[in-house]
């Protein structure tokens, strides 16, 4: 992972493909693997669980190789 660019509203990163998997199987099983309820969720990771959901989506979609289409 190398960082690309630095602001103070955002950071750019450069991620190989298997840098960005291994993320969205961290993200995937903090959505879907380990129980966190739902009442603790947002206050425990700073998001609520939809924001996540589409953020795992996003990631998901990114990290495909054409061998996975």
């Amino acid at each position: 992972m190398k960082l690309k660019n630095k602001t103070a509203d955002e950071i750019t990163l450069s991620l190989s493909q298997d840098e960005l998997r291994s993320i969205a199987n961290a993200v995937n099983e903090v959505c879907k693997g380990v129980h966190i309820a739902d009442s603790e969720f947002a206050t425990r990771l700073g998001i609520d669980r939809a924001e996540l959901a589409a953020i795992l989506g996003e990631l998901s979609d990114y990290a495909k190789t054409p061998d996975d289409e």
